[in-house]
Formats: structure tokens, sequence, C-alpha cells
């Protein structure tokens, strides 16, 4: 990234005094102002966005950046407090307003801080504890009660297309979620973008887990595997997909310096997960993983897409309701890491956790129902509801017919037939590979009008 253009767009917005404490500027005027194409801009205001060095808000044309510490000021002590701004319903508990303040001065006045090794080194599991034990417990619950479905086996499409689109847009991905929709129905092109690459990464990425998790659990090589699927096509070095960091990294936007020696990052990658395997609340596993897996930046770029899928590995693994980053602001979200990376301090993070866990649940009971409703029968079914779905796609057979095929008992033929039926109707391009189905014929099958299921 060129250094200068970020500092000119930087200096820009912290010298709009005529636009009082706001300092915001639209990508039209930052064009202007700066004399660089509008599609330049536009990709250099992605990134900066990603990597925490600007702020985002509003829609369209009423788009409009900011400095972190511009777009979200903290009231003065004379001035009437005011509510932390809810642009996705999220807000920090009102008692972190000061540390709020903190970490939105510029990163000039913050004192520069290394990695902490003994952030990781001091935590022992079940007995340390990130989240407080109780709102573990309390998130574990709900977690666990919504989902008693086996990993992998779930109705994945709608979810699936959640996280992948709130995981890319928190990356900078300018995709919206019926263009992420759309783009999974449609599958790879020759001609994708960037942002399209990243979506079918993020997809990519998922199956991989619920394919690897049952048969390597969690392990760093799963973790390396993930990133290598995140970025694959996305970074100049092909060499550097999956490979430990080699290169120095300086972050924008914090005071943080993250660990330069490759050997030393990958110890403390390997010390992660040995502790992670070994967490039994897998909703502490889950903010652990995310937290740790952040901190340390052990890739040279994907580090925080790689973090929020590998927060789902506990979840899976226990079959938890996942964790999607719904409706996450990046501001928000950056001022939870930067906390972590600064200072340690992992209650804002803790804030942001527990709401998006939450929404996620909900969400996710939601698309889950109906397959939910279905109870124990389902999972009874497993392996021949796969069966039976390849036979109706590939091999041209009814319901009935594949359903006949099965070695099925007499009083199992009906309610097998009503969940294959489902199975059907459910199935999609951006969810068919769990059942070993290419997209080709997928697609082919689904707009002929899903043949078999009359």
């Amino acid at each position: 990234m060129k250094r200068h253009l970020a500092a000119d767009i930087i200096d820009l917005l912290n010298k709009q005094p005529s636009r009082g404490a706001s300092q915001r500027m639209s990508a039209g005027e930052l064009a202007d102002a700066t004399g660089v194409s509008r599609p330049t801009l536009n990709r250099r205001l992605a990134k900066m966005v990603a990597e925490g060095q600007l702020i985002k808000s509003g829609r369209g044309p009423a788009t409009v950046y900011g400095t972190p510490d511009a777009v979200m000021p903290i009231p003065s002590a004379s001035a009437p407090a005011a509510a932390e701004p809810t642009r996705t319903g999220f807000a920090f508990d009102a008692g972190a307003l000061a540390r709020l303040s903190e970490l939105r001065m510029p990163v000039a006045s913050r004192t520069p801080v290394a990695y902490q090794r003994d952030f990781v080194d001091r935590y022992q599991p079940n007995t340390s504890t990130l989240l407080p034990a109780a709102l573990a417990d309390r998130l574990y619950a709900a977690g666990k009660a919504k989902t008693p479905l086996p990993a992998g086996n779930w109705a994945l499409g709608p979810w699936l297309i959640d996280l992948c689109w709130h995981s890319s847009r928190l990356a900078g991905n300018r995709k919206s979620l019926l263009e992420a929709h759309e783009l999974l129905a449609r599958g790879r092109a020759g001609d994708d973008d960037a942002d399209m690459i990243m979506v079918f990464n993020h997809k990519d990425a998922l199956e991989f887990i619920l394919e690897a998790l049952p048969e390597y659990g969690i392990d760093t090589m799963v973790i390396r595997n993930i990133q290598s699927i995140l970025m694959q096509n996305l970074l100049k070095d092909a060499g550097a997909v999956g490979a430990i960091r080699r290169q120095g990294l300086t972050l924008a936007a914090t005071a943080y310096q993250p660990v330069q020696g490759a050997a030393q990052l990958e110890a403390m990658l390997n010390a992660i997960v040995e502790k992670l395997r070994r967490i039994r609340n897998p909703l502490e596993a889950a903010f652990f993983a995310w937290i740790n897996i952040a901190y340390l930046y052990a890739f040279e770029e994907g580090n925080n897409r790689t973090s929020r899928l590998c927060a789902n590995l506990p979840l899976f693994a226990s079959n938890c309701a996942p964790l999607s980053f719904c409706d996450v602001d990046a501001a928000d979200y950056a001022l939870a890491l930067t906390a972590v990376c600064e200072r340690q301090d992992v209650s804002l993070a803790v804030d942001l956790f527990e709401w998006t866990y939450r929404v996620s649940i909900d969400k996710y009971t939601a698309e889950t129902e109906p397959v939910r409703a279905a109870g124990p029968a389902r999972g009874r079914f497993r392996q021949k509801l796969g069966d039976g779905v390849r036979l109706v796609v590939n091999n041209a057979l009814t319901v009935f017919q594949a359903a006949a095929t099965l070695g099925l008992a007499a009083d199992e033929i009906g309610i097998f037939r009503n969940l294959l039926a489902g199975e059907l109707n459910r199935l999609e391009v951006y969810n068919c590979s769990r059942y070993r189905l290419s997209f080709a014929r997928t697609e082919d099958w689904v707009s002929s009008g899903r043949p078999g299921l009359e």
C-alpha cells in the first residue's frame, strides 16, 4: 500500500475544521482533493477501512469517511454525555467511555507496545478465563440448546452466506449481502474481482473446516490451511499463503508492534493451539481463539479473517450455534481488538462477543427451525439422507425411488421421504459440497425445477 496517499487522506480528514468534530468527507471530495481517480481511491479507502485507519459510515451517495477518533467523538466532560453510537444496535458499556477516548487518540500520542507473550503463557485452560465464567456458561447453554443436529449436517445455506458476507465486510469487502448471495449461487468465474474471490474463499474455508475438523481436530495445520484458503489468489506472493510470516509487519492506526521473528511466531501459534484444545467450555475457547489468533498476527495477511473463522472451530466441535459476527460495525471491531493489542484489555471484546453471539444464535435458530423440527430421526438417517440426495440429483431418481433403494424398514420409509424432500428443497449451489455434489450438476438440477421432488 502506498503510504503517501494514505497519509494525504488522513491529513485531509484531520484538516476540516469547518466540518466540526465529525471531520468526514465523501469519496468524491477526497478524489477531487487528492487528484486520484475514483477507482484507485475507492480501492485505497476500502483497504484503509479494513486496516482500521478510517471509519466508513452512511450508505450509497451518503457514504462518508473519517478518522476513528473523529467519526465517533467522545463528549467532553462539560458536555452532556451522549450514548455511544448505536449504528448496529450494539453499544459498548457506558463504563468504557474513558478507555474508548484513549484508544481514539492519535496514534503518535500513544505509547508503542510490543506483543506480550505472557498474555498466553499465564493463561491456564479451565482455571484462567478471558470471558467471565458465568457468561461463558450462559452463552454455552444458549448456543448448545438451540442446535441438536451434528456439525456439518445443518441447513448451511443462509448461515453460510451470513458468515461469508459479514467476515468479508469486516475485511473491507464492498459487495452487498444480496450480491454475496447471488455470487455463491452462481459459482466462481474467470473474471472474478478481489471482492468476489474473498467471498468464495470464505465459503471454501468454512467447508474445509466442516470436513477437516472431525478428522484432525483443532490443529495448527488446520489453522494454517484455513488462512491459505482465505487468502488464495489474493496475495502477490503465493508462497505466503498458509506460511508463517517471515517479514516485519507494521500496522496502521495502532501503537501495537507485532512479533517480527518467524520462529517465535510459530512457537506462539503452537502454544495458542495447545491451550485452545484443552479449554472445556466451547464459548471460552471460541473467544480465546478469536482474540489470540488476531493478537499474534502470525501471517502476512488475513489474520483477522482467520481468527473469525477459527473462533468457530470449538463451536463446531461441540455442536454449538456458529458465530457469524452479525451486524458488527468495523469501528467497534477495531476498537475491541486495539484494546487487546495495546493493553491486553479484553473487556471491550467481551461486550462485542456476547452481543454478536446472541444475535448469531437468534438468526441461526430461525434458519434451522425446519430442520430441527425433524428431531432425532434426521440424525438417525444422516448417512442415508446424503445417499438419497445424490441418487436424486446424480442418478435422476425420484424421492420415492431413492427411498425404496436404501434398505429402509417399512415403518421408516414415510419419515425418510419427508426428510429427503426437505433436504432437496434446501439444496443450493452454495451448500452442495456437504453432499459431495459438484456445483455444475447442482445448478443444472436446481435450474431444471428440482426433478424428482414431484
